[in-house]
């Protein structure tokens, strides 16, 4: 398993087997969004797992994070634990059949082993005390080290490509596609109907959700005969970005609203906003960067008009 470095840390990657179906102009909006999601975060495969990024680990079709690395830097001891814990007590709770048993099962032993437990509210708890485990706790559990640096060898590199593999099995195994795949979709339900666009400057909007100012119906699971093509792809890149840095999307999707005069060019302003910030690899004139990866994935399902010609709203 090769050792993979990412700014100031270090880990390893596993990627998946099993592709995901892909969808099509009937597919839900949210399902086109959370198919553009998984390809740009897990190249579409399940059991992609990483952790070399500061997270602790990272695993799911839409790569939910053990532990916020912005939170452990900013010594945020009560928000360090991911969603990737959640996402893990769902499967928790799946019916036993033999499949999954046999890759849960070693899994829980391992837990137990390295003193961790999962709670029925899906937080990561210290076996012996109860106690929420620190973010530095588990990263270092996962990774060797709690700074999230893997070492190069020795028992800290061994035991980061034990919990690898046993990620791996895990959300590779066929009994979890499913409930990978709702929890993903959820997320982005939840997040519509909640999130208010408090970065905009136009007071209206600062208390307005992102389902009530960007999706034409109740909920954002319309299909393209209600919403737009283009802002079905817009939404659909946003939601992708959004997993990557939701805050930096938000406000990325705020000033969007910001410039937008007319209500038919908010897809096209948004994926210029979404394209334009300079945060991580999201500037669109880096090549193989977010912008230019969810661009390729975005062509396979949505009509070559808004990619290429005049009216090409996600150009390259």
């Amino acid at each position: 398993m090769k050792r993979v470095t990412f700014g100031k840390f270090a880990g390893v990657r596993v990627g998946g087997k099993i592709r995901m179906e892909d969808v099509n102009d009937n597919s839900l909006h949210l399902d086109r969004a959370s198919w553009l999601t998984a390809q740009v975060e897990s190249g579409g495969k399940f059991g992609t797992v990483i952790n070399y990024d500061g997270t602790g680990m990272t695993a799911g079709m839409h790569q939910a994070i053990a532990v916020y690395p912005k939170a452990l830097d900013d010594g945020v001891k009560a928000n360090d634990q991911g969603p990737l814990w959640k996402l893990m007590n769902r499967i928790w709770s799946l019916p036993d059949t033999v499949e999954l048993a046999a890759v849960r099962d070693p899994f829980v032993e391992h837990m137990d082993k390295c003193g961790m437990i999962l709670s029925p509210e899906g937080k990561c708890l210290d076996v012996h005390t109860g106690k929420l485990l620190s973010g530095k706790a588990i990263r270092k559990i996962f990774t060797g080290d709690a700074g999230g640096v893997m070492p190069v060898s020795g028992p800290g590199r061994k035991q980061t490509e034990v919990w690898a593999r046993l990620f791996h099995k895990l959300f590779a195994c066929p009994d979890t596609f499913m409930t990978q795949l709702r929890y993903g979709t959820e997320h982005f339900v939840k997040r519509a109907k909640r999130t208010k666009l408090r970065f905009c400057k136009v007071a209206p909007l600062k208390t307005t959700t992102i389902q009530e100012a960007c999706y034409p119906c109740e909920l954002p699971m319309v299909d393209s005969e209600v919403c737009s093509p283009e802002l079905d792809l817009a939404m659909s890149v946003f939601w992708s970005h959004n997993v990557n840095a939701p805050s930096k999307a938000l406000k990325r999707i705020c000033r969007a609203h910001d410039l937008t005069k007319l209500p038919e060019d908010f897809p096209r302003i948004l994926l210029k906003t979404l394209g334009d910030t300079k945060y991580g690899r999201w500037y669109r004139g880096i090549k193989g960067g977010r912008y230019q990866r969810t661009r390729t994935y975005a062509k396979k399902i949505w009509p070559s008009n808004l990619f290429v010609g005049a009216d090409a709203i996600m150009p390259k």
